[in-house]
C-alpha cells in the first residue's frame, strides 16, 4: 500500500512539473521542485491524519427468530467492543514446501528484497563518491580566484566538477578551456553538486520508483541549462560556445559529477536560443502551491478512527435502540466498561463470491459451557474488524450471517488472546486463520494436522503428530490447537508440553482442557 502511494504521488508530482513548470519556471524553482518530489512522495505515502468523521457503525445486535441459541444477559467483564474500521487481512498462500505464507509475509519478503537492492545501489554510489574524492585529493591542482580547486590531468578524459573541485583534461587550451571553466564554475556556484548527491541517494534508496529516475534526469538537464545560461550571460558568443559543446559531445565523465556535456546537446541548443525559463506567471505559482497542498491532503487525510462510547450496562450506538426491538429475546446485550487500551484485534476479509453480510463474535466462559455475544459486525467492501479488551485468553467463536438474516451453521473457534492480532480470510466457505505469532503457530499446526490426517494408517498419522508436537511443544499456538481439536489423547499432549506453560497466560484454559 505504501509503495503504491509512493509511486502514485511521485507520478502526479512529476506530471505537474512536466505540464506546468518545465521550460517555464526559473531554474532555481525547477531544481527545488524536482528535489522535492522524493521527499514529498515519501511524506504523502507514510503520513496519515484522521480528519474526516468516521462512518456510523451499527452495533445493535440482531438475532433472527429461531436461531440456535438465545442471547445471554451479560458479557464477561473482560470484554469491551470498539470499532476500528477497515483493515487489510493477509491471505494464506501455500508454498511448494508445504508451509504457509501470508500476504504480510510476502510483503515483508518483497520489502527485504527492495531493501537489499537499495543497499547495493547505495554502496555503488558511495564507492563512486569516495573514488572521486580520493582522486581529487591525489591529483595535483591549483586554486582558482573563486576559491575552487582546479585539477588538470591526463587521467581526466572529459571536463567535470565534483564538489568544489574542477577536473580538466590537459589538452584543453585557450578560449575553449576558458568557456569550459566558466561552465564548471557555474555548476559549483549554484551548488549543483549538492543536488546531485541528494537525488542520487534518494533515487537509489527508492530505486523501484520510475518517476524518481525521470526527475533525476530532468534535474541534471536543468543543471546544464542553468550553467549554459551563466556562460552566455557572461558575454560568451553563442556560436563559439555551441562549437565547444559539439567538440565535447562524447562525455566519459562520472555520472556522480557535473559533466560538461551531460545533457542532450540538441535540447541544450534550443534552450540557449529559445529559453522560456522564468516566464511562469504569478497565477501559475499560486496554482503550484495549491496543487501541492491539495495533493498532500488527498494522500494523507483519512477517516478518523471511531471512538464509540461504552457505558456501564449497555452498548451505546446510533442504531442500538431501533435494532434491539428486533431481538429474539427481550434483554439487551450488556457490556461492562473496562479501563485500558484494547488488547485483542480481529480482522476479517471475505473473498469475492462469498455472500457473508456480517459476523457474530462470541466469547466462551472458562468452562466453555456458555458463550456471550460480543458484537454483530456488518461487512463493508468485503472487510470487517473489531477490537476488545481481555483480561486473559478466552475461547472465541466467529460465525457468519447472511443477507436474509440467517446464521451459518458452521463457525470458527479459536482463543482470543490479549496482545495478539487474529486475521481471518473467508474463502471457499472455510476460515483460514493467521496473524501475529500465536495465530501463525496455530495456523501452522492446523495445516500439519490436516496433511497428517490424509495418511491411511492411524499409526503413521499419530507418529507424525507426536513428532511435530515434540518439536513445537513450547509454541502456545500449537499446543492450544492440539488440545482444542483433540488431535492426540490429552495424556499424550500433557506429557510433551513443558510445565512452564501450565503457569503461563493459558493456565486457566489448560486447566480446563487437561482436567
Amino acid at each position: 500500500m505504501m509503495m503504491g502511494k509512493l509511486v502514485a504521488s511521485s507520478a502526479l508530482l512529476f506530471t505537474f512539473y512536466w505540464l506546468v513548470l518545465r521550460n517555464r519556471a526559473t531554474y532555481a524553482l525547477a531544481r527545488l521542485y524536482l528535489l522535492l518530489i522524493p521527499f514529498a512522495s515519501l511524506a504523502m505515502s507514510g503520513l496519515t491524519f484522521g480528519v474526516y468523521p468516521p462512518q456510523a457503525a451499527d452495533w445493535g445486535v440482531h438475532m433472527p427468530a429461531g436461531s440456535e441459541e438465545a442471547l445471554p444477559k451479560e458479557v464477561p467483564t473482560a470484554a469491551v467492543v470498539q470499532y476500528l474500521g477497515e483493515l487489510s487481512v493477509a491471505p494464506i498462500v501455500v508454498t511448494d514446501g508445504g508451509r504457509s505464507m501470508t500476504a504480510d509475509d510476502w510483503c515483508r519478503l518483497l520489502m527485504l528484497l527492495c531493501g537489499a537492492v537499495s543497499v547495493v545501489l547505495m554502496a555503488i554510489a558511495a564507492y563512486h563518491f569516495i573514488t572521486l574524492y580520493l582522486i581529487s585529493r591525489r591529483l595535483e591542482g591549483e586554486p582558482t580566484p573563486e576559491g575552487y580547486w582546479l585539477v588538470r590531468s591526463s587521467q581526466v578524459t572529459a571536463p567535470c566538477s565534483f564538489g568544489k573541485t574542477i577536473f580538466m583534461p590537459i589538452d584543453l587550451i585557450g578560449d575553449k578551456e576558458e568557456l569550459i571553466l566558466r561552465h564548471e564554475k557555474a555548476h559549483i556556484s549554484h551548488g549543483h553538486f549538492a543536488d546531485i548527491w541528494v537525488i542520487e541517494l534518494t533515487t537509489r534508496l527508492l530505486w523501484f520508483n520510475p518517476f524518481l529516475w525521470l526527475a533525476r534526469r530532468e534535474l541534471r538537464n536543468v543543471h546544464e541549462f542553468e550553467a549554459d545560461h551563466d556562460v552566455l550571460e557572461g558575454g560568451a558568443d553563442v556560436a563559439v560556445y555551441q562549437t565547444v559543446l559539439l567538440a565535447q559531445a562524447v562525455d566519459s565523465g562520472s555520472s556522480y559529477a557535473n559533466g560538461f556535456s551531460h545533457s542532450f546537446i540538441r535540447r541544450r541548443f534550443i534552450e540557449m536560443k529559445h529559453s522560456k525559463a522564468g516566464t511562469l506567471g504569478r497565477l501559475s505559482k499560486v496554482g503550484m502551491g495549491a496543487w501541492l497542498v491539495l495533493l498532500f491532503c488527498g494522500f494523507t487525510f483519512t477517516e478518523r478512527k471511531a471512538d464509540w462510547p461504552v457505558t456501564e450496562g449497555a452498548v451505546e450506538t446510533k442504531a442500538a435502540t431501533e435494532r434491539t426491538r428486533r431481538l429474539s429475546v427481550s434483554e439487551t446485550v450488556a457490556v461492562t466498561k473496562v479501563e485500558g487500551e484494547p488488547n485483542f484485534w480481529l480482522n476479517v476479509k471475505v473473498t469475492q463470491g462469498i455472500n457473508d453480510s456480517g459476523y457474530l463474535i462470541k466469547l466462551y466462559n472458562q468452562d466453555l459451557t456458555r458463550k456471550s455475544l460480543l458484537a454483530d459486525i456488518p461487512t463493508r467492501d468485503k472487510r470487517t474488524s473489531f477490537t476488545t479488551t481481555l483480561g486473559e485468553p478466552c475461547m472465541g467463536e466467529v460465525r457468519a450471517t447472511f443477507p436474509d438474516g440467517s446464521i451459518c451453521t458452521r463457525g470458527m473457534y479459536f482463543p482470543f488472546v490479549p496482545g495478539e492480532r487474529a486475521e481471518l480470510r473467508v474463502m471457499n466457505g472455510f476460515f483460514h486463520l493467521t496473524g501475529s505469532k500465536f495465530y501463525r503457530e496455530w495456523g501452522a499446526a492446523e495445516e500439519l494436522v490436516e496433511n497428517a490426517r490424509r495418511y491411511e494408517k492411524w499409526a503413521e498419522t499419530e507418529a507424525l503428530l507426536v513428532d511435530y508436537l515434540k518439536k513445537h511443544a513450547y509454541e502456545e499456538g500449537c499446543v492450544m490447537y492440539y488440545l482444542d481439536e483433540s488431535v492426540l489423547p490429552v495424556s499424550t499432549i500433557r506429557a510433551l508440553i513443558p510445565d512452564s506453560m501450565l503457569k503461563g497466560r493459558f493456565k486457566n484454559l489448560l486447566a480446563f482442557y487437561l482436567g
